[in-house]
């Protein structure tokens, strides 16, 4: 079974990423019409500027970036090696300029990739501190590969998150996002209901700002309850424009939907809450908020696959995604089953 979820969230995360391709960084307006003229997991409008006319189904650097860490924590035993990692998504960013893509590392993790590739000793931490999601979109791997509900578990996925996001995201905001959706994640994983992951996400949140003089923005999940009770209002009062459209204005407009994290995380736990457990409703109500759509769209359809169930449309659209870019998440699953087995009852 665990085998079989974590492989799952792999492949939601995918059809998440996919589905929002098309709309990243459209406004929210125009990523609806995109939708509802190609439908899911249509090519990118020629108008989109990130990946014109980029076939539908196509995984961005989200998924890449993501494997990218699965494969290092695999082969490093559930441990992080840095200038591996370093490494690594420099040569996969060589090799997509090469094929022409625009869709590369953020601002963060290349100012961060380009200052460890220059100094003269690489043992010294960068620490750049990045707070755009760069980081979330990597940490389901982590999440993967440790378990959440036994205390030497949580106390080693706050480590390893803030190992991580220490080469480029070493901010506040970026590991308060990172950790919550880790711990989101990884709580579903260990079959915890819901509301029990929502406070594993909110726990591992405070032990982030824990001695720390945060502000409001940068404590932003500290706003979940507030922003999670705004949409079930939002829902209730849909009317004429509908209960869906309702729901994305309002996170649009009051939560964002930008690259930073304490908007498209936030956007991204409302739509997984919203989507109710549904893989393929978190992605298709991801990709139609527009912005950084990929993101929010990969990380909400991955934490619905952590508690939800998997059924035909889900399969049918990572049949699609895993055709268009040659996917088989199996063995990784399986390795990362055998990681988290590391991490015992022991509470």
């Amino acid at each position: 079974m665990t085998v079989e979820r974590i492989k799952r969230v792999l492949q939601a995360f995918a059809i998440g990423d996919a589905m929002g391709m098309p709309t990243q960084m459209l406004s929210h307006e125009r990523a609806v019409e995109v939708l509802i003229e190609g439908g899911s997991l249509c090519d990118a409008p020629a108008d989109n500027e990130i990946c014109p006319g980029l076939p539908g189904g196509t995984i961005t650097d989200d998924t890449h970036q993501l494997l990218i860490l699965v494969d290092n924590l695999i082969d490093n035993g559930g441990k992080f090696n840095r200038e591996d990692f370093a490494d690594a998504l420099l040569m996969w960013e060589a090799k997509m300029e090469l094929a022409g893509s625009k869709d590369l590392l953020g601002p963060s993790t290349k100012a961060a990739l380009l200052e460890l590739a220059n100094r003269a000793d690489d043992s010294v931490v960068v620490a750049y501190p990045g707070t755009t999601n760069g980081a979330v979109m990597r940490i389901p791997a982590v999440a993967l590969a440790i378990r959440a509900l036994p205390a030497v578990g949580a106390k080693e996925m706050l480590i390893r998150t803030i190992e991580v996001n220490q080469l480029s995201h070493n901010s506040i905001e970026a590991n308060i996002g990172s950790i919550a959706v880790a711990a989101m994640i990884s709580a579903g994983i260990d079959d915890l209901d819901f509301e029990d992951g929502l406070m594993a996400a909110r726990n591992g949140a405070e032990f982030v700002t824990d001695g720390l003089e945060a502000s409001a923005d940068e404590n932003y999940m500290s706003k979940l309850d507030d922003v999670l009770f705004e949409i079930g209002h939002a829902e209730a009062i849909g009317g004429e424009m509908g209960a869906d459209m309702q729901v994305l204005a309002y996170i649009d407009e009051n939560v964002g939907t930008s690259l930073e994290c304490r908007e498209s995380v936030m956007a991204a736990f409302a739509i997984a809450h919203y989507s109710g457990g549904s893989v393929i409703r978190a992605a298709q109500l991801g990709a139609c908020l527009g912005g950084d759509s990929d993101t929010i769209a990969a990380i909400a359809s991955a934490i619905a696959a952590a508690y939800g169930e998997w059924g035909e449309l889900e399969e049918a659209a990572w049949q699609k995604v895993a055709r268009v870019n040659n996917l088989d998440f199996t063995a990784r699953a399986e390795a990362l089953a055998r990681l988290r087995q590391n991490y015992h009852d022991d509470i």
